[in-house]
């Protein structure tokens, strides 16, 4: 009787330990399981990506809308990270992701955002924006350029730019943007400081108007190649949409050197201003699209957004001051 009892008490010892392993088992395989395929955190992905294609829905039709109003032909594509004016573009734009995504050359882009909601981006082909877009950027004791790597090489040439000045000095040409001198066709934008007006020079010098260090200037250069090396070309400037001045000159040879931004075209003088957008184009077409930003490790430099690339300082001393985020 008593060996009979003691056998019946061993089996129910090995299957309480067996019951235990497999409990242990089971629990874990259901703990995984919840961990990959957590209902709460599923639920939070659908309504993440519901609500990014009902943006991208939304901004398609702003878009679709404002091509449709400009006869199929829109000069400036949307781009802004301003809350308000989200929402005019994409109604259901809400708070909650208000630093979360930003609207880039017509496409919602992500900035600030999690890990787990960069991944949900990512399987929506929505990008990072690469930068913060700035109101300007400035340079410093007149040390910075850049260089833009655009020749002039007896093409028709037009920049558009927008600038403010923050210095007067005594005397000097203190560039805008120019490319080298010599007997070349060469094209050099400058603020002559001595006597506050800005000027161009190409063998002559025409000077334009007074500027005033509080002022915003939107102006348009623009070198027209009339015929060949030796003939005439046209030189206009205009400043707020008034024409300063028109004249002919005769060119020589093409210029081998590239156009630089805040200098005078030997470097010598570099400029006191704020940049806050320039457009390059050559024979028509345009070459260079420069905004002013802080790139993805907060140094403000131009952004080309025909070349998608950033433009640094080339010059000595510090780096540019940053104006405000726009």
């Amino acid at each position: 009787m008593m060996k009979t009892k003691e056998r019946k008490q061993g089996i129910s010892l090995i299957v309480l330990i067996v019951t235990i392993i497999v409990v242990i088992i089971l629990a874990a395989v259901v703990i995984l399981t919840l961990s990959k395929n957590n209902p709460i955190e599923s639920a939070k992905e659908a309504r993440f990506k519901e609500d990014i294609r009902t943006f991208q829905d939304e901004l398609s039709l702003t878009v679709s809308k404002e091509y449709a109003n400009a006869g199929g032909h829109r000069d400036t594509k949307i781009t802004t990270s301003d809350f308000e004016k989200m929402k005019q573009y994409i109604p259901s734009f809400s708070e909650k992701y208000k630093d979360k995504f930003k609207i880039d050359d017509d496409e919602l882009k992500y900035t600030n955002v999690t890990e787990k909601e960069k991944e949900w981006c990512n399987s929506l082909y929505i990008k990072k924006r690469l930068y913060k877009e700035l109101e300007y950027i400035e340079s410093t004791a007149g040390q910075q350029y850049i260089e833009t790597g655009i020749k002039h090489t007896g093409n028709d040439i037009k920049q558009v730019m927008t600038v403010s000045f923050t210095k007067y000095v005594s005397s000097g040409e203190y560039g805008i943007i120019s490319t080298w001198g010599g007997n070349y066709i060469y094209s050099n934008l400058y603020l002559r400081t001595d006597k506050k007006v800005l000027s161009y020079w190409d063998g002559n010098m025409a000077n334009s108007v007074s500027v005033d260090l509080s002022t915003k200037y939107d102006i348009e250069h623009v070198y027209d190649l009339n015929g060949s090396y030796g003939q005439d070309h046209i030189r206009s400037l205009k400043i707020n949409d008034n024409l300063v001045s028109t004249y002919f000159s005769g060119v020589s040879t093409p210029n081998p050197h590239t156009f630089k931004i805040f200098c005078r075209w030997d470097l010598e003088y570099k400029s006191f201003m704020r940049l806050y957008a320039l457009k390059l184009y050559v024979d028509g077409d345009l070459v260079r699209d420069y905004i002013p930003v802080l790139d993805i490790n907060d140094r403000p430099c131009l952004f080309d957004k025909v070349s998608n690339t950033f433009f640094y300082n080339q010059g000595t001393g510090e780096d540019f001051i940053p104006g405000p985020e726009v």
